[in-house]
């Protein structure tokens, strides 16, 4: 895949070995299988893919360490081993099958579309993955002390913990939740049970402990115990079989009879309305947020028993109605009204309009501060009278001027701009300058590095200004090569 020209490659028939792609690309299988390992590894963004047409195909392994990059399994694609290292914020969708995934991504979105599939999804990181997709999740298997983010509409029939100091954020439905270490689970979302020794916290502990205590006494196994944990919690509405067995329970264990159970249940069901509408304003302008490429909309934490979506949205590109962030190439704000609903009563209401502020992605900022800073540049040979010409691929430029005038250029305005932009370090000829101080302001070593560009222009004839980018929280970095060759004329 040497050819940078070619962006999508045909299969004509099966093959067996390894191969890399080292910019984005995308695979057509057309049915035939790839027996062996195929790594995307690369700092560009774009996105890449894996397809077929009707006739399933497998592929053995595929290894995914794109940083600024997204990444598409296909239909009918199965992938028997995936090792999804470092994806971009926009993310991992899944619309095949794979029968084991690993992720080693401490901030990856893992997205399972129409009728994919996933056998065994491996959380291997101490960060946080986020879970989003209309397509269940088999078993997810968290390994490390890090955050699983189940998101709005998405389902996992299994999270099986094995780590200790390990959070579930489930905002969607978890079947059962399995653990013999100690986990904590927070979110709106419903779980509807749980095994293992393991000591539950967090914020939906008490609605997990009800649960289990709604399957006892569904069972036929349930004791006063039981159902005092669901009154506490009001539970007992939920579901009409479990009030009655609760009330039936409670009239032969205690004190308590069957019409003083039916007024409390229905004291429950008249507050409802107001604990409701209680929760619907937490929802008002800067109480909804969405971090720089997190992809994570954050919303105010609903009470036990309530559960939220998106009702409306003003951009649906950006924040979709289920709850989708794609980071935009510009900030851009977003209108959202919520539905907050009761889980005991299945009463619905909205929130006020909520304007929610999305941050330009890293990779469009980095992208503007190239394009702003290589703008101000040419521009400035141009008020000096010397020719600066690009080509086509904008990577590359031509410069004539005379050696004299070229040692006259003073300034760093070109780093300036970079810096404006949160570049803090740029290379020249791979020596690597860092151009920004700590307050933010452009370093005494831009100056060196302008003249170490000139220098090996007028001697050598060439320079290679490298572009060191950071992207999501700023701990990462890309780099991008950009190279001037100087041509001189007369006069000098």
């Amino acid at each position: 895949m040497a050819d940078s020209s070619v962006s999508a490659i045909y299969l004509d028939a099966p093959i067996t070995g390894t191969f890399t792609a080292t910019r984005p690309v995308d695979i057509y299988l057309n049915g035939n299988s790839i027996n062996g390992t195929i790594n995307f590894n690369y700092g560009q963004v774009g996105t890449s893919s894996i397809n077929t047409n009707a006739t399933p195909a497998t592929v053995t392994e595929v290894n995914v360490d794109t940083p600024n990059g997204s990444f598409v399994n296909g239909n009918n694609v199965t992938i028997t081993t995936l090792n999804l290292n470092d994806v971009a914020g926009q993310t991992f969708i899944n619309k095949g099958k794979i029968a084991t995934a690993n992720v080693k991504d401490d901030n990856a979105r893992f997205l399972n579309q129409g009728s994919a599939t996933v056998g065994t999804l491996n959380v291997n990181t101490t960060g946080f993955v986020t879970l989003g997709g209309n397509a269940a999740f088999n078993n997810v298997v968290v390994t490390k002390a890090g955050t699983v983010n189940v998101s709005p509409q998405t389902t996992v029939n299994t999270v099986t913990v094995t780590s200790t100091n390990a959070t579930v954020n489930n905002n969607g439905t978890v079947k059962e939740l399995a653990s013999d270490e100690d986990v904590k689970v927070d979110g709106t979302g419903n779980v509807e049970g749980s095994t293992g020794s393991g000591t539950i916290t967090g914020d939906s502990a008490a609605d997990i402990e009800a649960n289990n205590a709604l399957k006892a006494i569904n069972a036929g196994e349930g004791t006063l115990t039981d159902y005092q944990k669901i009154e506490v919690t009001g539970v007992t509405s939920r579901n009409l079989k479990s009030v009655n067995q609760a009330m039936l329970l409670a009239s032969e264990e205690s004190n308590l009879n069957a019409v003083e159970i039916q007024n409390l249940v229905s004291k429950v069901l008249k507050d409802a309305t107001a604990a409701l509408k209680a929760e619907a304003d937490k929802f008002k302008n800067g109480s909804v947020t969405v971090a720089k490429d997190s992809g994570i909309l954050k919303t105010p934490a609903l009470s036990n028993g309530y559960d939220l979506n998106i009702s409306r949205t003003s951009n649906e590109d950006v924040i979709s109605r289920f709850g989708k962030v794609t980071p935009p190439t510009a900030e851009t704000s977003v209108d959202l009204v919520f539905n907050i609903v009761d889980k005991t009563t299945g009463e619905t209401v909205q929130s006020n309009t909520v304007s929610v502020l999305v941050p330009q992605s890293s990779a469009a900022a980095a992208e503007e501060a190239i394009n702003t800073a290589l703008s101000g540049l040419n521009a400035g040979f141009e008020s000096k009278g010397l020719n600066f010409v690009a080509n086509e691929q904008g990577t590359a430029f031509d410069l004539n001027a005379t050696k004299e005038d070229l040692e006259k250029l003073s300034g760093t305005g070109f780093f300036t701009t970079l810096v404006d932009k949160g570049v803090t370090q740029t290379k020249v000829n791979g020596d690597l300058k860092t151009i920004s101080t700590e307050a933010g302001t452009v370093a005494v070593d831009a100056g060196g590095a302008k003249s170490a560009i000139i220098t090996s222009l007028t001697k050598d004839g060439s320079v290679k200004i490298t572009v060191v980018l950071p992207y999501g929280d700023g701990s990462k970095t890309t780099d991008v090569d950009y190279t001037i060759n100087f041509t001189a004329t007369l006069g000098e």
